[in-house]
């Protein structure tokens, strides 16, 4: 960070020494789940009247308007990324120009800087398969949370708390062509979005709480560790999150903030997940793994780089030429 002396530094009070709680065993975690549910009898009947208008509405749009189906999760090709994740983490970060990326934007008539940022990462873990020879036929299938997507009502609208929703996206991992590719990425993500206002965000919330902790803990730890993906296809191979940010310069304590990288979490059976966050002017693109899968994490990061260079590539091939 750069250091500020015109910018105000105030005095950070101490903190309260606070007893740390006994972290609580998977016992607890399930106990109190189940116990939840049980508390709340009516929110299921309530889940599948919305269930059922919303599969109502999306049969409309695939029988009547003839609009293909969205990637529905448990439809993934199988992978590395879904086996079992060790403890050592890894993770490295591309530092890329924001307008750069938004430059190729206009590749593809109605692309956005999601489409773009998803072509990138797609055809950085397709040339990181090929070097492992272990690219699959079928495209991967990232899970995309659309953030922010407001669900709260008039009543609450101070409450804190994130509301999100996601969308599972092909990523056209099997197309050569990165232009293609980005066409292909373009299509998937404006049919997700179609289907994904039949779903509302509360309802998809909604049935992640009904889902127990510690009982999807176990359950996904028992779908890496026992190979079920042999039988099992994943929900989605890749976690990848495009955050927009401050394009204004942030300072702590009289010091710049010069660039901002995310990190995120990994678990049994999805084994890789790519924040990305946009900061003054900047895009960083940062996976996060494990060493054993990826022990060489700085090499995706240069097939990122690259990807990127494929693009505007593509986009200078693109170009009428003037003589």
């Amino acid at each position: 960070m750069l250091y500020n002396p015109s910018a105000h530094i105030s005095a950070v009070p101490a903190l309260a020494n606070k007893p740390i709680e006994a972290t609580p065993s998977r016992f607890e975690l399930l106990s109190k789940s189940v116990l939840q549910l049980i508390l709340r009898p009516s929110k299921l009947p309530s889940l599948i009247l919305s269930s059922t208008q919303s599969a109502l509405k999306a049969g409309y749009l695939n029988q009547i308007q003839h609009i293909k189906l969205p990637t529905l999760p448990f439809t993934a090709p199988d992978t590395f990324l879904s086996g079992a994740v060790a403890v050592e983490r890894k993770w490295d970060s591309t530092i890329l120009d924001l307008a750069r990326i938004k430059a190729l934007c206009s590749l593809v008539d109605g692309a956005t800087l999601n489409d773009v940022v998803l072509a990138i990462c797609a055809g950085a873990l397709r040339r990181y398969l090929l070097e492992k020879q272990q690219l699959p036929e079928d495209p991967l299938v990232a899970m995309v949370p659309m953030v922010p997507v407001s669900t709260r009502a008039n009543d609450n609208h101070g409450s804190m708390g994130n509301q999100v929703s996601a969308m599972f996206i092909q990523l056209a991992t099997n197309v050569g062509d990165p232009l293609k590719r980005l066409q292909k990425i373009q299509l998937n993500t404006l049919v997700g979005k179609l289907y994904q206002d039949m779903a509302t965000a509360n309802s998809l919330m909604s049935y992640a709480e009904l889902v127990p902790f510690g009982l999807a803990h176990m359950a996904t730890r028992l779908y890496s560790q026992l190979m079920l993906t042999k039988h099992i296809p994943p929900p989605f191979n890749v976690i990848i999150t495009n955050v927009p940010g401050p394009q204004t310069p942030f300072y702590l304590a009289g010091h710049k903030l010069l660039f901002n990288m995310g990190m995120g979490p990994i678990y049994q059976g999805v084994g890789l997940i790519i924040p990305v966050l946009s900061y003054n002017g900047s895009l960083t693109i940062s996976p996060t793994s494990c060493a054993k899968l990826m022990p060489d994490i700085e090499l995706f990061c240069r097939y990122i780089r690259e990807s990127v260079n494929e693009l505007e590539i593509a986009a200078v091939n693109k170009q009428p030429s003037t003589t």
